[in-house]
């Protein structure tokens, strides 16, 4: 440390720590208004405490000292006083006189205080001792002095004189031997040798503030206080060499650019610097800010963590700035040496008094001093706050001991809610929705990389060029180097690791680790923590990165992809797609993939698949003349028509029932597609590609690649298209395979080796799995006869309550994988008979073989159609909106001139304006932009490649190779609520003047009316969810403001043609007011019922709520007759009210839901129900609709409180054993021509063990309702006994006897049975006496 020479600056920096620097104290002080530390202020010290000062230095570690206390100083020792001094600095000689013994305060009567004490009196001039005072020191009898006599002359006891002369010592002291002693003894510190001047004043300010405020002091006190002053000098020096080089204030990072320039800037993903959080143009990240608030609380060192481009820096300028005056914000920049550290760790200990700065280090790659300075201020105890922000990778990296560091960290990630904020920041044509972003993003990632996905801003390319044109020009191994970044960033564009083995085989490289860690500092790549293997930052990323390095012509993009497919263990489909699309594929290519030694099966399975896209892409383009012409004659749908199945592998064809439904509408359209299917260059698909690499593969496969769980469906579906090219493997073993492990995987892979004939081994690892699958779907019999597999499934069991269709096809598809050689499969579900009334659609499926194709063989049909549409797509989601709107507007102007046709029909029978141009015209328009559904994915949201059902980003690879039927669709979504909106807007439009047509002549409504008027109330009672749902997806693009006049007219049109409809046709003054005022009635109707009508049906208690969400109290023992006639009222508010009519929709527009509180004795102590207008409307028979009609939760155990309540329950009772017993005797009846090897037993006794707890629940709750209405019974005692026995023997009964009973009686003999049972418990209730509410 250099020696700081100018004391006078230095000593007011110091004293400034102190807080009184350049202050001017009070007038009834001393005045010092000169700065403290200057030599002129020296000498406005008083000697006193120069002496103080003094002793403060010779003093012993036990000792404090008290200034100005009692006396000039108090001396007090392990909380004893031992010493009063005072001091005397006179120009006389002292004297007895100048000590003013006669006064009451004096020093000699103050003395007196402390008689009882053993302590020592000092008196301390630094002027000469009076003679008077010299021969009292002198002589050995203190009485005999002149001392004595005078003091007893003043009143002092004799006691008390003698006692305070033997403790006095007065002692002569020089000012100059005063100064040299204090300076001999802070010389002794070696720490103020370089400045003892500065420290001297300190500490003759010290003792004088120290008597100015009472205070007190001993040595250590002191020597801590010499260390602070040393870290304050070291602190100053350090300021000096770091200020504005490492350590800057956050104030006074600025730029020069305007508020737009940098919402510009920053949305285009450059660095965050503090102007642009100034500006506010960072998001505002709530969650974060809080949690570094939090976490300050527990510690003073809060660290940021996460991967590059999360928005670490952007964070913690926004806390700063908005926590702390920017002036207290010290920013550490490059802190990259021991020496810059070193001195960082001065200033924090120089600034440790003040709790209102903050210091931020955004740490560098590679930078590990930041930990020693965190250590460091921890074992120093320095009191301010430290924010750090560092990148994963280099936390990592640190050597931290958390024995040595303890500070909070907080782990940054980029969460789903903060992309949605930034997301509605940008406008784009790409995204659809947030959700669609979010997808095609991957669901996570760096934020950075997110902005770019969303604006293509060119600021990330720029970024990573330079870094490329940095390794071109100065490393001396750049090819290499950036021929590995090539790979990296390839197989990092389809989501790839690395392994770094494999890389360096492939790549000779000299400085391997160096390349590793440049590519981590620019922030390329990341490594694993096993340093295994190399990915990275984000697919993003690596595409730019790719790209880049292929605009530099520098490689082979051949040879890369070779080199990458070696290297990769997943994910190799679409990239070698990509390589492929738009180039020749030659045999020498085949050839070149076919010798690479994958990694694993998996990116040789990918191979295959891609192989297989090659097999669709060659066809398309040999044929894509021809489809062309095709598309001209047969509506883009040439194809779809003529082939439907280009690989030649399924068995229906389906060209001849086509011809014959289209040759009604177009004679010569069977002549026309022969004739053009004729000149196709391939009819079907000759895989060529795939059999050259099988040719050269198959072989060695077996050899290569190990069989495990993990890679089961990868060889199932290797296997499956070997098998259909004719290769056929010798069984591969696959030891120690837990085949339960993932079930889908194991089928997918025993319909691959069932392919190839391995039978053995399907038939072991199918006895392994299918227990497992029979009771997870619920399946209660099992069989394989006559070439056919039969199931029958248990409606109640089972963990997949999917609708019965879906269910079923799922079954059916596991049976097709496990017995692909079977002709037929046949799967049912039973249980459903207990609903009575309601009819289930779909519980069984009967499908043979060649109605079954695999899903692997309709991909590639479903590829191809993909690959055909996709050219003729819009370009992005605004072209897609446009097609709405436009289809909108058509629909609108076409109703719009057919309500005015109509009107003038009825008026004046004037039809003149359906043959008019204008009328043509609009209905045209409406027709073509309705014939085809409007929504359209674009361009930018689907795979060009025709393999995928998204364009996202991020490819999601986790059902590559499914082998599931398609789920059903997303009915929510607006491509289906589109698609449903416009096919019956079509129909109606196509149709409509048969409506007319009809009523004119009188007719009765034919098929093409009833299509008409029925896709017209249809589209009238999907048009609401399609608006909504259209302006959530669409609200970027623009809200279509004709919404409401969209609806008016659609409802209009539908009022007219309801009474053209269903009736016949009579000249009108105007149709269309009859058409409202009609609507208006139906309304009013409606209203008033839903209003007050509700109040008068019977059971009804009190009625609350809106009008279309009524909440209605109900007497338990009148529900029934209430539903009955709700119900039929509901009916007869308009005419055919039902879900296809007219009046049905205006139901819908003023009701939604009623509520019923089921009400017994005043107390609502049952489960309500919510009953929707949609079950009223589609069940046209009351019966129905009340099998329909369900609490909203199940209350169990109920506590019987009342006889009522009591009479409900055991009629429930009843009730729930009759439908358990139908139940029963449903599945009983299905099993009793079975073998008994066929029931799957494990399925057959939890059926009956849930069953039994059921019947035996109900029995007890019977029993216990009959129990309590015995026990209140007031009349018929004995009679009621001999009852409830009776009750409870038959509860009982039907315990021990339901699988027997259910076995051998029918269901109209368990209904007759139950029936008599609740007439029984009715009578016993009423033999009771109780009074029941009714």
């Amino acid at each position: 440390m250099q020696v700081i020479k100018d004391r006078r600056l230095i000593s007011c920096l110091i004293l400034n720590r102190f807080e009184i620097g350049g202050l001017t104290m009070k007038n009834n002080d001393e005045t010092i208004k000169s700065e403290i530390g200057t030599e002129a202020a020296w000498r406005g010290f008083s000697t006193q405490t120069l002496y103080i000062a003094k002793r403060l230095l010779e003093a012993e570690n036990n000792v404090q000292l008290y200034p100005e206390q009692v006396e000039d100083l108090m001396i007090i020792e392990n909380d004893k006083i031992i010493e009063l001094v005072q001091v005397k600095n006179l120009s006389n000689d002292l004297s007895l006189s100048d000590l003013s013994p006669k006064k009451n305060d004096s020093f000699f009567r103050r003395c007196l205080t402390y008689k009882d004490s053993n302590i020592r009196l000092r008196i301390v001039s630094f002027g000469n001792i009076g003679l008077e005072f010299r021969k009292m020191l002198q002589t050995k009898n203190r009485r005999k002095s002149s001392v004595f006599d005078k003091l007893l002359s003043y009143g002092y006891e004799d006691s008390d004189v003698l006692w305070l002369l033997e403790h006095l010592e007065i002692e002569k002291v020089d000012e100059l031997e005063v100064e040299n002693s204090i300076k001999d003894e802070l010389k002794k510190y070696i720490e103020v040798i370089a400045a003892y001047n500065l420290v001297n004043d300190s500490l003759i300010y010290y003792i004088y503030k120290l008597s100015r405020e009472k205070g007190y002091t001993s040595k250590k006190l002191w020597e801590e206080r010499i260390s602070n002053i040393v870290k304050n000098i070291m602190a100053i020096d350090s300021v000096k060499k770091q200020y504005q080089k490492t350590i800057i204030p956050l104030c006074d990072y600025k730029s020069n650019k305007t508020r737009e320039e940098l919402f510009s800037a920053y949305r285009m993903g450059v660095n965050a610097h503090p102007d642009h959080i100034r500006n506010n143009c960072d998001l505002w990240r709530e969650r974060w800010i809080k949690e570094i608030d939090r976490r300050f609380i527990k510690n003073n060192i809060v660290l940021i963590k996460g991967a590059s481009g999360q928005g670490k820096s952007t964070l913690a300028y926004r806390y700063l700035i908005d926590t702390y005056p920017e002036l207290n914000v010290m920013c550490i920049q490059k802190l990259l040496s021991e020496e810059q550290a070193i001195d960082i760790l001065s200033i924090l200990r120089g600034l440790n008094d003040r709790k209102d700065i903050v210091i931020y280090m955004d740490v560098e790659p590679y930078d590990i001093q930041w930990l020693w300075l965190c250590e460091k201020a921890m074992e120093f105890g320095i009191d301010i706050k430290i924010l750090v922000s560092i990148r994963e990778e280099d936390f990592q990296r640190s050597p931290i001991d958390y024995s040595k560091h303890n500070f909070e960290e907080i782990s940054l990630n980029f969460s789903k809610d903060e992309a949605k904020e930034i997301y509605n920041m940008y406008s784009n044509s790409t995204y659809l929705s947030f959700d669609d972003a979010w997808k095609s993003f991957g669901e996570k990632g760096p934020l950075m990389e997110y902005i770019f996905m969303l604006n293509e801003s060119k600021t990330l390319v720029a970024r990573i060029n330079a870094q490329i044109e940095n390794i071109v020009n100065h490393e001396v191994q750049a090819d290499a180097w950036l021929e590995c970044l090539a790979i990296i960033s390839l197989g990092g564009i389809h989501n790839n690791s690395i392994s770094v083995n494999s890389l360096f085989q492939k790549v000779e490289c000299k400085q391997k680790n160096k390349m590793i860690k440049h590519f981590e500092k620019e922030y390329f790549i990341k490594i694993t923590q096993n340093n295994t293997y190399i990915e990275c930052l984000h697919v993003l990323r690596a595409r730019i990165i790719y790209n880049l390095l292929m605009e530099r012509g520098m490689f082979d993009k051949e040879n890369i992809l070779m080199k990458t497919l070696g290297v990769i263990e997943h994910n190799a489909t679409q990239m070698l797609i990509e390589y492929v699309y738009g180039t020749r594929i030659t045999e020498d290519f085949i050839n070149n993939i076919a010798n690479i030694e994958y990694l694993s099966i998996e990116v040789y399975a990918d191979i295959v698949k891609a192989l297989l896209w090659c097999e669709i892409y060659y066809y398309y383009q040999m044929n894509k003349k021809v489809i062309e012409e095709g598309n001209l004659l047969f509506n883009n749908q040439f194809m779809f028509l003529g082939n439907t199945d280009i690989t030649g592998l399924l068995e229906i064809d389906t060209l001849q029932d086509i011809c014959k439904v289209f040759n009604n509408v177009k004679p010569d359209f069977e002549e026309q597609m022969r004739n053009q299917l004729s000149k196709l260059p391939m009819l079907k698909l000759d895989y060529r590609f795939l059999d050259c690499f099988f040719e050269i593969t198959n072989k060695t496969i077996g050899n290569l690649y190990e069989i495990n769980e993990e890679n089961l469906t990868a060889w199932g579906y290797i296997l499956f298209w070997m098998s259909y090219r004719n290769f056929i493997l010798e069984q591969i073993s696959g030891a120690d395979i837990d085949w339960k492990l993932n079930i889908e995987e194991t089928l997918n892979y025993v319909l691959g080796i069932s392919k190839q004939g391995w039978f053995n081994m399907r038939d072991s690892i199918v006895e392994a799995i299918m227990p497992s699958i029979l009771l997870e779907n619920g399946v209660i019999y099992y069989e394989i006869k006559n070439n056919e597999v039969f199931a029958i499934i248990n409606v109640l069991l089972g963990n997949d309550q999917e609708q019965p269709h879906s269910h079923i096809m799922k079954l059916i598809s596991i049976f097709q994988r496990s017995f692909p050689e079977k002709k037929k499969y046949n799967v049912k579900i039973v249980g459903y008979s207990f609903l009575e009334e309601v009819e289930i659609p779909d519980t069984e499926k009967n499908i043979s073989q060649e109605h079954l194709p695999y899903v692997w063989i309709t991909q590639l049909n479903k590829c191809f159609g993909n690959m055909q549409k996709y050219h003729n797509l819009p370009q992005n989601w605004k072209d897609t909106y446009e097609r709405i709107i436009n289809a909108r507007y058509a629909i609108l102007d076409f109703f719009i001139i057919l309500l005015e046709a109509v009107e003038k029909l009825y008026r004046n029978e004037n039809a003149r304006i359906f043959s008019s141009d204008n009328y043509k015209k609009k209905k045209g328009i409406a027709y073509n932009l309705t014939i085809e559904n409007p929504y359209i994915e674009p361009m930018c949201a689907v795979d060009r490649y025709g393999l995928r059902d998204d364009n996202y980003v991020v490819e999601d690879n986790h059902q590559k190779y499914s082998n599931e039927w398609n789920q059903e669709s997303n009915k929510e979504h607006i491509s289906y609520l589109c698609h449903e909106y416009f096919l019956h807007v079509h129909a109606f439009c196509e149709n409509c003047e048969n409506v007319l047509v009809d009523a004119k002549t009188k007719k009765q409504q034919g098929q093409k009316s009833r299509i008409a008027y029925y896709n017209l109330i249809q589209a009238l009672m999907k048009i609401d969810a399609f608006q909504e749902k259209f302006d959530d997806y669409f609200s970027s693009f623009g809200i279509f403001t004709n919404s409401k006049r969209e609806l008016d007219i659609l409802e209009k049109t539908a009022a007219v043609f309801t009474i053209v409809f269903f009736n016949n046709y009579a000249r009108e003054k105007s149709i269309c007011y009859r058409a409202k005022e009609s609507v208006r009635s139906t309304e009013r109707k409606i209203v008033q019922f839903m209003k007050n009508g509700i109040n008068m049906l019977p059971g009804v208690t009190r009625k609350i709520g809106e009008i279309n969400q009524p909440v209605v109290d109900v007497e338990i023992f009148q529900f029934e007759k209430f539903l009955l006639q709700f119900y039929n009222s509901l009916k007869k508010l308009g005419k055919d009210m039902d879900n296809t009519s007219f009046s049905g929709y205006l139901l819908k527009k003023h009701f939604s839901k009623l509520h019923i509180n089921p009400i017994c004795d005043g107390e609502n102590t049952f489960p309500a129900i919510d009953i929707p207008v949609r079950n009223f409307l589609i069940y046209k028979e009351f019966n129905k609709f009340l099998s329909t009609v369900l609490p909203n939760e199940e209350k169990n155990n109920w506590e019987i409180i009342n006889s009522s309540q009591a009479a409900i329950q055991g009629i429930g009772a009843i009730s729930s054993l009759k439908i358990l017993f139908v139940y029963a005797s449903e599945i009983e009846h299905e099993l009793l021509d079975k073998q008994e090897s066929t029931i799957v037993k494990d399925v057959y006794c939890l059926y009956r063990r849930k069953v039994m707890n059921l019947i035996v629940d109900a029995a007890n709750i019977l029993k216990s309702a009959a129990a309590y209405i015995f026990a209140n019974a007031i009349i018929n005692i004995s009679e009621m006994k001999e009852a409830n026995m009776a009750l409870e023997e038959v509860a009982d009964q039907l315990c021990g006897a339901i699988f027997d009973m259910a076995k051998e009686l029918s269901y109209e003999e368990i209904a007759n049975f139950f029936e008599e049972l609740t007439t029984q418990f009715c009578k016993y209730v009423d033999a009771s006496g109780i009074v029941i509410a009714n």
